[in-house]
């Protein structure tokens, strides 16, 4: 039909149908995806023919088309042509037309799939790569630290074995006290098991599987931290080199990946205690001191020595893959570039300090409303679910097991989630980022609920607040009720549905449209 022709034109399979799909119209490269003439397409009675049974034509799409008008767009689908021997990969459009009849486009992105699904095993394999070279730097670093780890060892095993000769004595002779001194060995062995079991976990946490470190949560950065100067602690006090830490106040809390963070640490660690052996420095000391920066918003963790520093000419390439300042076989070069990169993917930053006494690194990270605000919304975009309905939540409470639960439950139903453990960083943060709904436990350290659902409304923010408590503080949310606009409670403990019905419920969300 003369009047399709202006079709001709485009560099797109395209077909004009009537309603019974009968072909009226197709250009070139409709008969070109196909490996069809002209004359074999007029023949047909509907386009369905073209398609092979193993890749049917969206039908639905055309039956809606039909009765509903409109535009409608199937998902990536196989055709085959018409001599079976070649496929293309399209996605395919069905557009009413003024005229009643509807115009059916393939779009052919069988190179775009080519080349992504190239690329996709390229990128496997380098994930592959960037997963061995991790552990490779864990496994350097054990080893470069096993000298300390054996001596930590072999001081318990030494006490347990003596004690185990001992008991042995005790037993074949019968002596005066005999009940106390067994009790003795006893707890003695056990000591040592302790001692020795300890370290182990502390390597085999430090040497966990990668498929575990993708994942980030709700983390007590102190704890973090303690672990992972227990891991270099026999390799300090071989080397006779003190080491300190000083956490700033508590509800440290952070969204990271726990594993990541201990390679970090024991990294830095490390290098700082090869420094000062190194340089033989008289009273050696480490510093481990954390803090936050609550006007940047921002968490630091410094580690500090009073070594040699670090020197001018190599401060500039001490990030860089492969740069060591140790002697050959001593060293992968590896560590801070890793150490960096980690830090990178938390959206923070790994600096070297300017320090008068010693090297002085800075780890800096976001506060935990940022990171996690900053991280879901992130995820919701991968998943092609950000818009502007996108429901964003805040919940405020001090226990990170009920951050963790919450996060994972509101991924789930593609909600992005703010978390805070500090009423006080909840309501700066809350200054900058709106929200639909707040969620806050009543009892917490700094604040009570009561005390921040009162400094929100101070703040003119109307968006709806949900206790979350145990049913035995029922009274403080019928107190709250009107004085505060608290629309709801979440008991404690509480399942994936309570929670998804509060919130659903409160927002006057029907779920199920």
């Amino acid at each position: 039909m003369e009047k399709y022709n202006l079709y001709d034109t485009l560099f797109e399979a395209i077909a004009v149908v009537d309603k019974n799909a009968k072909i009226l119209y197709s250009n070139h490269f409709f008969s070109t995806l196909f490996k069809a003439s002209p004359r074999v397409i007029k023949k047909l009675d509907t386009i369905f023919e073209l398609f092979d049974l193993h890749s049917p034509f969206p039908k639905d799409l055309f039956d809606k088309a039909v009765k509903e008008g409109g535009n409608f767009v199937s998902e990536e689908m196989e055709v085959l042509s018409t001599e079976g021997n070649t496929s293309s990969h399209v996605v395919i459009k069905v557009t009413t037309l003024s005229d009643g009849n509807f115009l059916i486009s393939f779009n052919d992105i069988s190179i775009e799939k080519k080349l992504y699904d190239k690329y996709r095993v390229q990128l496997e394999e380098l994930k592959k790569t960037h997963t061995q070279i991790l552990q490779a730097d864990k496994l350097a670093t054990i080893g470069e630290l096993s000298a300390g780890i054996s001596h930590e060892i072999s001081n318990p095993l030494t006490i347990a074995a003596g004690s185990m000769e001992l008991l042995t004595d005790l037993l074949d002779e019968e002596q005066e006290d005999s009940e106390n001194l067994i009790q003795g060995c006893i707890d003695d062995i056990i000591e040592s098991h302790n001692r020795i079991n300890s370290i182990i976990l502390n390597m085999k946490s430090f040497l966990h599987s990668q498929a575990e470190e993708d994942e980030r949560e709700y983390c007590d950065l102190e704890s973090v931290i303690i672990d992972s100067i227990k891991f270099v602690t026999p390799s300090y006090n071989e080397n006779n080199v003190l080491l300190k830490s000083t956490f700033e106040e508590k509800d440290l809390v952070g969204l990271v990946n726990k594993v990541k963070i201990e390679q970090v640490m024991v990294n830095l660690l490390s290098n700082a205690l090869d420094a000062l052996v190194d340089s033989k420095t008289k009273n050696p000391e480490v510093q481990v001191f954390v803090r936050k920066d609550r006007e940047s918003n921002l968490l630091e963790i410094r580690v500090s020595d009073n070594g040699p520093g670090i020197p001018e000419d190599a401060r500039e390439d001490i990030f860089n893959a492969f740069y060591t300042t140790k002697d050959i076989g001593e060293g992968t070069g590896l560590g801070l570039a890793i150490a960096s990169k980690i830090i990178e993917v938390h959206q923070g930053t790994l600096h070297a300090e300017d320090s008068k006494d010693g090297a002085s690194f800075l780890i800096q990270l976001p506060f935990i409303e940022i990171l996690s605000y900053a991280q879901n919304e992130m995820i919701q975009r991968a998943r092609d679910v950000q818009d502007e309905s996108t429901l964003k939540v805040m919940v405020l409470d001090n226990e990170v097991q009920v951050l963790n639960i919450l996060n994972k439950i509101c991924a789930d139903e593609g909600i992005v989630f703010m978390g805070s453990v500090n009423g006080n960083d909840a309501l700066k943060i809350l200054d900058d980022i709106s929200v639909d709904l707040i969620i806050t436990d009543y009892f917490m350290p700094q604040m009570d609920g009561g005390e921040f659902s009162s400094k929100v409304r101070e703040k003119n923010i109307k968006c709806p607040i949900l206790y979350l408590s145990s049913a035995s503080n029922q009274d403080v949310f019928l107190r709250d009720k009107d004085k505060y606009g608290i629309s709801g409670m979440i008991l404690k403990p509480f399942t994936k549905e309570e929670v998804i019905k509060g919130i659903y419920g409160t927002l006057g969300i029907d779920k199920e449209k």
